[in-house]
């Protein structure tokens, strides 16, 4: 499979990111947190820290993956949880997680593809790890988001950001060049995958950029928290 053809075209974008997720799913969870050497927990458990100070009731989780966010977001609040994913296989790992934590009645989860939701007014919050750069259309998918949320309700993004420092930037490069695609083929045997996620990262929106797009999409108050010298940020939007 030819990595160009898939990234440049945007019809077989989606089906590029669903097979390759199908793929990855076994170890995806083992190989984030050797990448990021064990930091995406923290980033994680920030997002939720904050997304919760609102109390929220109804939290979707967009590009639940293996159902990290939803988990942690199950263990801070009272709320239901709803988790679409576009990839199979990695909604089987997620729904096999949550039944050992006898989570079952408070997390649910469905096949979709996120970039229309088709929903109005449901939800008080929703949250995004690491997935906004794999659709289509940003401006489309946060629009959409906007749409599925209560007056009031907030947004939550995790994602990926550029470190301002030149150093730091550079040597963050050179870690998404060589390390990623090399430990993700090594674990995986999966190359093509993470030269795809070396190529979103470096080539997606940033900063004031991203926050841009929310405000253009509709978004209020909108704000970004950079953690880690800025490899990653929370990017967060009031409807």
């Amino acid at each position: 499979m030819k990595l160009k053809k898939h990234f440049n075209e945007k019809i077989e974008k989606k089906a590029f990111v669903r097979k390759v997720f199908n793929e990855i799913a076994p170890r995806y969870d083992l190989v984030n947190h050797l990448l990021s050497f064990g930091i995406d927990y923290r980033w994680r458990k920030k997002l939720i820290k904050m997304m919760s100070e609102k109390n929220p009731q109804r939290i979707l989780d967009i590009a639940t993956g293996t159902g990290d966010l939803a988990i942690k977001a199950a263990k801070k609040t009272t709320a239901h949880i709803d988790g679409y994913d576009i990839a199979e296989n990695m909604l089987v790992k997620a729904k096999e997680k949550v039944e050992r934590k006898k989570l079952s009645k408070r997390i649910s989860f469905e096949e979709k593809d996120c970039e229309n939701l088709g929903k109005s007014d449901v939800f008080d919050a929703v949250i995004m790890g690491f997935g906004i750069r794999n659709f289509n259309n940003t401006q489309k998918t946060l629009e959409s988001i906007l749409t599925a949320l209560k007056k009031d309700g907030s947004c939550y993004i995790l994602e990926f950001s550029t470190p301002e420092t030149k150093f730091f930037r550079k040597l963050y490069f050179f870690y998404l060049s060589v390390f990623l695609p090399l430990i993700g083929w090594l674990f995986t045997g999966n190359r093509h995958a993470y030269l795809y996620f070396q190529k979103s990262i470096k080539g997606f929106y940033s900063g004031n950029d991203f926050l841009e797009l929310m405000t253009k999409a509709g978004f209020s108050k909108v704000k970004q928290h950079k953690m880690t010298a800025g490899i990653a940020s929370i990017y967060i939007g009031v409807k």
